[in-house]
Order: structure tokens, then sequence, then C-alpha cells
């Protein structure tokens, strides 16, 4: 199932690099999420970030969208060329939870139009399997810019309170 996801486009790479030590990063970083984080926007609604960093490894989960599906973010700090730079690789994926309600209401939103209207059904399921992949791949493409941008100003932020 994973897989026929990622086909599709269904997660996201992102890097990004810090101008603070590894060390100071990793501490920073580990203080930041030591609690959930929320985001309040004007057009959205309230989103929470939770997650730890074990090592250099990050684990970061959040945030909803739609009140539906729900991001799941892996990754690693590295240092950077120099000795103050930290390098964040990062993979946003869907919650397995989240594969499965979206691979499930696909599967009832193409059989159920298709047995009750036949070709009609079969321009709706069209219309609607578009819909559903266009509204993913926005929540992709701002959540990663939101996650890339969380996480570098959690890091900087502590660092200048330090």
């Amino acid at each position: 199932m994973r897989g026929i996801l990622r086909y599709l486009g269904l997660k996201r790479r992102v890097t990004a690099t810090i101008p603070i030590a590894i060390a100071q990063a990793k501490k920073n970083l580990s203080w930041a999420l030591h609690d959930t984080v929320t985001l309040r926007g004007q057009w959205q609604l309230t989103r929470r970030y939770w997650g730890h960093l074990n090592r250099d490894r990050l684990t970061l989960h959040g945030p909803r969208a739609n009140r539906q599906l729900c991001f799941f973010t892996r990754g690693y700090l590295r240092p950077g060329e120099t000795p103050n730079q930290t390098h964040l690789d990062l993979e946003i994926v869907l919650g397995e939870a989240s594969e499965i309600q979206l691979l499930m209401g696909i599967v009832i939103a193409v059989v159920i139009p298709v047995v009750m209207f036949r070709l009609f059904g079969l321009l709706i399921v069209i219309f609607f399997l578009a819909l559903v992949y266009g509204t993913t791949q926005w929540n992709f493409t701002y959540y990663a810019a939101e996650i890339r941008q969380l996480l570098c100003d959690r890091i900087v932020a502590q660092h200048n309170e330090t």
C-alpha cells in the first residue's frame, strides 16, 4: 500500500541548512519538542505538532489536515560542511491510519457511483479522484514548507534566547 501512495507522489523530501553547530541544534530541537507545538493561522484550523529527537533521528507527528489526514515526518540532523552548520533532512508522509482512510475513501467513491450511475458515475469518479489528489498534493506542499520553517525557527529561536 505504501508503494502505491508513494507512486502517486504522496510524500515530500525536505532539506534545510541551519547556521548552528549540530550539538546546539540537537539541544535546541530537543527542548523545543518537549511539549506540543501549536500553530494558529488566519485561514486554517489550529495545527498541532508533537515529536522527539533521539540522537540524530527526528520523529514529528502532525498536523491533521482537514481533520482527516495526519502527517508523519521522520528525518535526521547531520553536521554541515563547517562546524557551525547543521543539515536537516526530512521525509514527510501520511500516517498509516491516514493512508488506509484515504484508500478506503477512494475505493468507496469509485465503486458506489459506477454501480449506481454507470457512465455518469465514471465521470463523477474521475472528478472526485482529481479533487482528492489535488487537495492532498496541496496539503503536502503547504505542510512540507510549514514543517521545514517550524523546525528551523524553533532551532534558531531557541539558539537566540540562550
